[in-house]
């Protein structure tokens, strides 16, 4: 079965209830529980998480395990209970990703990746104390850190994201 909503972003989307992920403990900020993945087509670095419940709100996400070489490591999967992880193939990583007050830039939310559960569809959005990364790391990373202080030179980019055009919201 599929569910028809209206977004402001995408206009009205046909979403098949098995690409529904419930967030159990909800996105900080938001009221709704229900989001579905939006990719872009020919680019599973970039996606949108939409909103199944409030059509205004779709957060641009970026794959930091693909950007970042060692970035896997800082997940304390431990604290992933409520997205009831069984194996490290069901995961997906993804971090917001807004515009930066700079000029060609991005700022990633590194700190607090958003996990989704692949098969079970579940999500969360998950802190990395203590790790060292921030809520705005400049993308890329030569960027002017004007709204965030801190960097770290040794982290290994592969790619920028690019805002996409064209959408789906199968893989």
């Amino acid at each position: 079965m599929t569910v028809k909503i209206a977004t402001t972003r995408f206009g009205e989307l046909e979403v098949p209830d098995e690409e529904i992920v419930d967030f159990p403990e909800g996105l900080p900020g938001f009221q709704g529980r229900r989001y579905v993945q939006v990719r872009t087509t020919g680019n599973d670095l970039v996606t949108w998480i939409q909103s199944m419940d409030e059509s205004d709100v779709a957060l641009l996400t970026v794959d930091p395990t693909a950007l970042i070489k060692d970035y896997r490591s800082a997940l304390k999967l431990i604290e992933a209970q409520p997205i009831k992880l069984e194996e490290a193939d069901q995961l997906e990583v993804r971090a917001i990703v807004r515009d930066a007050p700079l000029d060609g830039a991005y700022l990633l939310n590194l700190f607090a990746p958003i996990l989704l559960n692949t098969s079970k569809r579940l999500g969360m959005q998950l802190p990395l104390v203590g790790s060292g990364y921030s809520l705005r790391e400049p993308w890329p990373p030569s960027a002017p850190a004007a709204a965030s202080p801190e960097t770290t030179p040794t982290r290994a980019p592969v790619a920028s994201p690019e805002v996409p055009t064209e959408h789906t919201t199968s893989k």
